[in-house]
């Protein structure tokens, strides 16, 4: 629920981009100095989907880098809510000129999925995620994670413009698109393993969506 009463959504339901972290400061730093405080800890988790800005989710994820299970997360931004606010994901300069939300452009640009299908548009990534996903796949991140996955991915593709799909930058791609050593790269038509991978997850990807199945 916005509770910005200057805001123009004002009382409307939205994302908790925080995951109300900041009431628990103390108990995140000790997640660094004792993992079995985290709460993630004594899960041998493959999937993890959390809808939480990229800024605060390396404190969140750092303590998993001795977990060896952990193959896909799924940063979970509604679709509903990028009508009103800034994606977490994508650099649009529409959204600083409505949002007067200063850009920061990161080095990299691609990919988001065009209506389901397997064809890929430029697109340009946030700094935050960039940064979160060049530390997620480089040597001090989590060495058994796959993919990252942002955005809303019910009702078939009904918010698939908004989708990013990250993967480590290894293989025969990578001298293609390493840039300035960098540690992960958008899909390309022939990560058929990575896909893969997400259709095995396709339902968690999908579950408990924010919109209702008819829209007006």
């Amino acid at each position: 629920m916005n509770e910005d009463k200057y805001s123009l959504y004002f009382e409307e339901e939205c994302d908790i981009r925080d995951l109300s972290l900041t009431l628990f400061d103390k108990e995140m730093a000790e997640w660094t100095k004792n993992l079995s405080q985290h709460p993630l800890s004594q899960l041998d988790l493959e999937f993890l989907g959390l809808c939480c800005d990229p800024e605060l989710l390396k404190c969140v994820l750092s303590p998993l880098a001795t977990k060896r299970s952990l193959r896909v997360i799924h940063i979970r931004q509604s679709g509903t809510d990028l009508k009103h606010y800034v994606s977490w994901g994508i650099q649009r300069s529409s959204d600083a000129l409505n949002k007067g939300v200063e850009l920061d452009t990161p080095t990299t640009t691609r990919s988001c999925q065009i209506g389901g299908s397997d064809e890929y548009e430029p697109l340009e990534l946030t700094k935050l995620l960039h940064d979160l996903a060049q530390w997620v796949f480089g040597p001090k991140g989590l060495p058994s994670l796959e993919v990252i996955v942002c955005g809303d991915f019910f009702y078939k593709g009904r918010y698939a413009q908004s989708n990013v799909f990250l993967c480590r930058n290894v293989g025969l791609r990578v001298r293609e698109q390493d840039m300035a050593g960098q540690t992960f790269r958008h899909f390309s038509r022939d990560d058929l393993w990575q896909r893969n991978l997400l259709n095995k997850y396709s339902n968690i990807l999908a579950a408990c969506p924010a919109s209702p199945f008819f829209q007006d």
